[in-house]
């Protein structure tokens, strides 16, 4: 009943519409026609995935036949054949290019389509502007939206300026075909006082009487050549078939270069090394004139663990997931931290923060590369009842590599963290290290350096509880022979600072430094994934949070960064060597023997039921 009253209502206001309309010529197919009336608004607001945002405009459109979609959870939108929903994975989706098992967005997460019914009725719908970044709205519960940044960005450069030409690549017709149609709506919905004069509406050219031009091609061989192009916007351009990509872009970026103000803007997903790697690596090094941005995947509202796990079972495995979501050049096998600890390590991350220190003022020893967790109080290094650890790299300062202080304060674990510690065989299990600060330059000789390192442990920090792991690289020894020599007047340095490892597998003694080695840098590696993952390594600062993201197995089978530098997270890397030495183990006792005796009774009692369960297993060693 209630559907027959439906259809008797449309087929209703369909009869008045084409009444009311008897004189308007009009085109479902034309979205120029699109908006009939507009509505300007002030105090509207709408519900959003992003909270509640305002409308500034309400628009009728012209008569549409009316699409109905219904989900497995009992919602269902009805709108135009051209409404944009969101797929599983975010993508912008069309109503009429759903099929029944697709998946959209909704409040509930993503919801699997059971039906779709295109109705015979035509009728005047209703369209919102979002003043919101992302212009995403609810619509019944189902995510909704109304354009893509490219887009606008394309509409305005054609709007603003004069006799430039904007050339949109693909490697597929339909996306670019796709593109240009969101550019041409935004153009069509301006007030009539912007709208550009239109001389050509074609759907892979158009053209205005700024002399500015739209044009599409999908990516060839000879794609641009003869065009002067001022604007060129290349889509997934890293999946360009391998056979030319090199040649493609050899042609096309000089139809840009040669003008002043041109510019080029270029997106992907990855796709191993190709030319992509090389021009977004060279931009991650500053050694090029692109600006490196990168979206991942738990930037996008509403993607969160649950979503990742699920799309993990979707897709069949983590390595499926990561090609499709990861933002990795490698495989994702070969990554060295999974997707759910880059996702904590990129939620916490902050901005470490230079702070003015007169301990380096006063000996004039250059410090801007040293930042701290914003969080952290610089009073805190002072204390006797505080113990650190410094882990230490170091190049020869010449603008490549860097050299690096990386430094972690011990400390008990967050309680909520205990239950990841297994086999726990002592209080000492139940200790970890936080980074709170890092010094990080290409540029200091080892003189330089060998000063701010002594400023730092022995100037800055209270020095008897400063611990340091030096990599033992061809640097190492001369950097502890300059700590021996650096302010003669007042030099306190204690070689005892420095921890020590043993350098082979069967030496009988230890030596200062740890040496990484190609047997045991995948060892490192695996024991610092370990404890990324229970919490007992804690990294905040952005710029290593980064390097983690991208450090992983290359294709000649050793770890590295695959983009730029990795020494901020090879230190990181070496620090987690620290839990095998004496030397953590006594700062932990020290730490634990005046710790609140709530926290002793709960740790004592965690141990001994774990010993009672056969699993007490605890020595403190030294790997190699």
């Amino acid at each position: 009943m209630i559907n027959l009253l439906k259809n008797i209502i449309l087929n209703l206001i369909q009869l008045i519409e084409k009444i009311e309309y008897r004189d308007l010529v009009l085109d479902q197919d034309d979205v120029a026609k699109k908006i009939l009336n507009s509505l300007d608004t002030e105090d509207v607001f709408i519900s959003t995935d992003t909270g509640w945002e305002r409308v500034s405009q309400i628009h009728s459109t012209q008569p549409y036949d009316v699409w109905e979609v219904r989900l497995q959870n009992g919602m269902y939108i009805e709108g135009a054949d051209r409404h944009i929903l969101f797929d599983s994975q975010w993508n912008q989706v069309w109503i009429r290019d759903l099929r029944v098992g697709d998946q959209i967005i909704t409040k509930d997460g993503p919801i699997s389509v059971t039906s779709i019914i295109r109705h015979n009725a035509s009728v005047s719908m209703f369209d919102v502007t979002v003043d919101s970044p992302n212009h995403r709205y609810w619509s019944n519960g189902i995510l909704s939206h109304n354009t893509i940044c490219s887009s606008i960005f394309i509409a305005w450069y054609s709007l603003f300026n004069f006799d430039k030409n904007s050339l949109v690549l693909s490697n597929k017709g339909a996306t670019t075909r796709e593109i240009i149609d969101k550019g041409k709506t935004i153009l069509e919905h301006l007030p009539f006082f912007l709208k550009p004069g239109v001389l050509k509406w074609d759907v892979f050219n158009s053209k205005f009487d700024n002399g500015c031009r739209i044009i599409g091609q999908t990516t060839t061989k000879k794609a641009a050549i003869g065009f002067t192009i001022h604007l060129l916007f290349m889509d997934e351009f890293a999946h360009i078939p391998q056979n030319f990509m090199e040649t493609f872009y050899e042609n096309v970026y000089p139809t840009v270069s040669a003008s002043s103000n041109s510019k080029v803007i270029i997106t992907s997903t990855p796709n191993g090394f190709n030319k992509f790697y090389d021009i977004y690596s060279a931009a991650e090094s500053g050694l090029s004139e692109y600006t490196p941005f990168r979206v991942d995947w738990w930037d996008v509202p509403g993607r969160d663990e649950k979503w990742m796990r699920q799309e993990v079972a979707n897709l069949g495995s983590e390595e499926a997931f990561n090609r499709q979501y990861g933002n990795q050049f490698i495989a994702s096998s070969s990554l060295l931290l999974g997707a759910d600890s880059l996702k904590k390590l990129t939620t916490n991350q902050v901005e470490f923060v230079h702070r003015e220190m007169p301990e380096f003022d006063e000996d004039s020893v250059k410090y801007d590369g040293l930042v701290w967790d914003p969080s952290f109080d610089l009073e805190e290094c002072q204390e006797d009842s505080n113990y650190w650890v410094f882990s230490v790299d170091i190049a020869e300062g010449a603008g490549g590599d860097y050299s690096i202080v990386n430094i972690f304060k011990i400390e008990i674990m967050d309680e909520k963290d205990w239950e990841k510690v297994t086999s726990p065989g002592s209080f000492i299990d139940f200790y970890r290290i936080r980074q709170i600060g890092r010094f990080r330059s290409n540029e200091h000789t080892i003189e330089e350096f060998a000063k701010s390192v002594y400023i730092l442990a022995y100037d800055v920090f209270y020095s008897e509880n400063v611990k340091m792991i030096i990599e033992w690289n061809m640097f190492g020894g001369e950097l502890i022979k300059r700590l021996e020599t650096v302010f003669p007047q007042r030099n306190n340095f204690d070689e005892e600072s420095v921890v020590k490892f043993k350098h082979r597998i069967d030496a009988r003694t230890k030596q200062f430094g740890l040496k990484v080695k190609k047997d045991n840098k995948p060892i490192f590696c695996q024991n610092f994934k370990k404890y990324i993952t229970q919490n007992k390594i804690i990294i905040k600062d952005k710029q290593t949070v980064y390097e983690a993201s991208t450090f992983g197995k290359m294709p000649n089978g050793s770890y590295a960064g695959q983009l730029g530098h990795d020494d901020l997270i090879m230190t990181c890397i070496n620090s987690s060597e620290f839990f095998f030495t004496l030397d953590f183990s006594d700062f932990a006792e020290e730490i634990h023997d005046v710790a609140e005796q709530s926290i002793q009774d709960k740790i004592d009692a965690i141990l001994e039921q774990d010993a009672k369960g056969g699993n007490l297993n605890y020595d403190i060693y030294d790997l190699v």
